[in-house]
């Protein structure tokens, strides 16, 4: 958890054991996507790492709370990741093309070190989840004609 310059609450995160078993207790995959969260106070967003058992249910990982879903905000949610143990570089991770990938290439050329003080760089391996993209290319290109 951390907070603003004011003390106010900024970000939290929060992992669960079963983080540090993915690929022996989850199918070796990891996805991560937003949604808004809207309260009178704060704003923001959940931000979730979620896999999948043997039977295709959601397996929650991890969550971050996060007061937009930018590039600084994703690194910080990504190495809270890391350091819980959910070893991202180990697994494919499937997401839309939001936000995360460009956090994602932060990581891995390493800019994110320049404004942040994290680990180190990594390689993340990202797959874009197909019904996004078909959803996103329906909304931003047949809508139009």
């Amino acid at each position: 958890c951390s907070s603003d310059l004011q003390s106010r609450f900024l970000q939290l995160f929060i992992g669960f054991p079963i983080a540090k078993h993915v690929g022996r207790l989850t199918l070796p995959i990891v996805a991560v996507d937003g949604t808004f969260h809207w309260t009178t106070g704060y704003n923001g967003q959940f931000f979730f790492f979620v896999s999948k058992d043997g039977y295709g249910r959601n397996v929650l990982l991890a969550f971050a709370i996060i007061p937009c879903e930018n590039v600084c905000h994703l690194c910080w949610a990504i190495e809270c990741a890391m350091l819980h143990g959910l070893d991202l570089t180990r697994f494919p991770i499937f997401t839309d093309q939001g936000n995360f990938l460009a956090a994602a290439a932060a990581f891995t050329l390493g800019e994110h070190n320049k404004k942040h003080q994290y680990q180190k760089s990594i390689d993340l391996s990202i797959h874009i989840c197909v019904e996004h993209y078909c959803r996103s290319c329906h909304h931003h290109f047949l809508e139009e004609l």
